[in-house]
């Protein structure tokens, strides 16, 4: 299940904000998006490019192509970003994962 569930993470879900309504939900910023990058919907049955500035809701999903990459603002300030030939879910726990050591501790 631990596997299913790992291979799982590389799938992020966000929602295109679409109504006017939306302003209390919680949302992300299109900073970058090169190549063949969309959103889908949490159903899979909406797919929308995505393009600089577009701002999504949590729920859907961010799909990158081959040589494609996409860069994904919080509010908080936080910038997440998307390497090719992924599927992620963005959320509040994506959003607040500590950072790995990449110098090792030193």
């Amino acid at each position: 299940m631990c596997a299913l569930f790992c291979m799982v993470i590389v799938f992020i879900s966000i929602h295109v904000e679409g109504a006017r309504g939306s302003d209390n939900k919680r949302r992300v910023t299109v900073k970058t998006a090169v190549g063949d990058v969309a959103a889908v919907s949490p159903d899979s049955s909406t797919t929308k490019p995505l393009r600089v500035g577009m701002r999504i809701l949590y729920g859907w999903k961010v799909r990158t192509g081959v040589e494609s990459v996409a860069e994904l603002a919080f509010e908080s300030g936080a910038i997440i970003r998307i390497g090719e030939q992924s599927l992620v879910t963005v959320s509040e726990k994506l959003e607040k994962t500590p950072q790995p050591d990449m110098d090792g501790g030193h």
